[in-house]
């Protein structure tokens, strides 16, 4: 090599300027913005969710929706007693999707369509089809706490039809008083498993209960 462009390269690599010994044919244009994939009017909610420590369960039963909001509760309590966070360090949300949707809802509509005969859900005070939603103080525990409820639309759609065909009614007008038995503060997607990848995106960790 030519002693002077070493010495030129040497001078270069010295000053931090060798990167720039090239001489650009193009201007620098800033990168495109990446799509998070949040972009839509329907996840804005999402993005509004503080929290770094950030946790999603999915649940797809009865009995499964009961040990998530469980396990939610949990996830709030260590992080806020062991860890010492506060509680805008920590989301917990639960998503209640297939047959664990109805815990979504309020007792009242538990009551009003004799949900447990339909469900096949007994109470464990006198075994008899439960008339009462038995994971509505854990939900509402849970939404206190800061955490989020998200119900499936398809499902819960599904269970109006169940209680529409039985009860000989119209879809719409069931649908109605079910939508309107939704817990207070859960929210209602138009579909759980959509709603757990939008999770996903928003940067939580999701784990599954049967």
């Amino acid at each position: 090599m030519d002693s002077s462009v070493h010495s030129r390269r040497q001078f270069l690599a010295a000053s931090g300027l060798l990167g720039l010994a090239g001489l650009q044919t193009e201007p620098l244009r800033p990168s495109a913005k990446q799509d998070d994939g949040l972009g839509h009017d329907l996840d804005v909610w999402l993005r509004a969710i503080p929290g770094i420590h950030r946790l999603a369960i999915d649940a797809i039963t009865l009995s499964g929706g009961r040990r998530a909001l469980g396990y939610a509760t949990t996830f709030q309590m260590v992080n806020r007693g062991a860890y010492g966070l506060a509680a805008d360090a920590i989301a917990a949300a639960v998503v209640l999707r297939d047959e664990a949707a109805p815990h979504a809802f309020q007792s009242t509509l538990w009551d009003r369509f004799q949900l447990g005969e339909l469900l096949r859900q007994t109470d464990p005070r006198d075994g008899t089809p439960a008339r009462r939603n038995l994971a509505a103080g854990s939900a509402q525990a849970l939404i206190a706490q800061g955490g989020t409820i998200v119900a499936c639309g398809l499902a819960s759609r599904g269970l109006a039809g169940s209680i529409a065909q039985r009860d000989g009614r119209p879809f719409a007008e069931v649908w109605a008083e079910v939508e309107s038995a939704l817990l207070p503060g859960a929210r209602l997607a138009p579909s759980g498993i959509t709603a757990i990848q939008r999770f996903a995106l928003a940067r939580f960790a999701v784990t599954a209960v049967g």
